[in-house]
């Protein structure tokens, strides 16, 4: 259950993205803005059958609420998004189908809008991680986790751009990414490379870093790893991720 929290709409699986907008564009007008997203649905297959249904609903331009259903149309999760008078994301609270409150994950930004801290509870309660975010000045992010009494550290390293590209575990270099922009060319973690094709048109409806005050860093902190969350950074479509062990494809509508 706890992937729950972290999983990324638009970024993970055989997708199959739809969105629907409070109104209609004017073909006749390009100058018009384009509308605002009120929803959209990620459809998740497994072996060629629906397996997943992840539906988000928006409000002023940022997600709102996630709800997960099952390939019968079934509720399986949901959760509720609060924000700060700054825009930025303080709160998760996750539902299970019943109602009934399964966690809360807050989250607490320094004085230059950069995620210092992130505290889950969960069984009432009784359960609580907390990461805590040191941000050093040589460009590195220390983060320690504490859950159950058990205890751990990595390293984040920023690049010249502000973008994490390298996270460092027990001295060993877990995930390494290599950018254009802040798009994924290349990925290494678990000791395998990923390398990246983008659609030449479209985009994602909205930019996951803009629920964090625009600062590309806490996508990553969010997630806690770079491997998981490198691939939410940009709003281009990636239509291909190709490594040793085969193709994955995404279609998006």
């Amino acid at each position: 259950m706890k992937k729950r929290t972290l999983l990324i709409v638009f970024a993970i699986g055989a997708t199959i993205l739809s969105c629907s907008s409070e109104e209609d564009t004017n073909d006749n007008n390009p100058q018009q803005e384009a509308p605002m997203v009120a929803e959209t649905e990620q459809r998740i297959f497994e072996s060629g059958s629906l397996s997943e249904r992840v539906v988000t609903s928006f409000e002023n331009g940022k997600p709102k609420t996630w709800t997960f259903f099952d390939a019968t149309g079934d509720i399986t999760f949901r959760t509720d998004w609060l924000y700060n008078g700054s825009d930025n994301l303080t709160t998760i609270n996750g539902f299970l189908p019943n109602g009934e409150q399964s966690y809360t994950l807050t989250i607490t930004y320094d004085g230059s809008e950069r995620i210092s801290e992130m505290v889950r509870s969960e069984q009432s309660g009784s359960f609580i991680t907390t990461t805590t975010f040191t941000h050093n000045n040589d460009n590195t992010i220390t983060a320690i986790t504490e859950s159950d009494g058990f205890e751990s550290t990595k390293t984040f390293e920023v690049n010249s751009d502000g973008i994490i590209d390298k996270e460092i575990e027990d001295g060993t270099e877990i995930a390494t990414v290599q950018y254009d922009g802040l798009k994924p060319i290349s990925k290494t973690a678990n000791s395998t490379t990923y390398s990246y094709t983008y659609e030449t048109n479209g985009s994602n409806p909205y930019a996951m870093q803009s629920i964090f005050g625009d600062t590309p860093i806490n996508v990553v902190l969010f997630q806690n790893s770079l491997a998981d969350a490198s691939d939410s950074l940009t709003t281009e479509l990636i239509s291909e991720i190709s490594t040793d062990f085969g193709l994955e494809r995404f279609n998006i509508l």
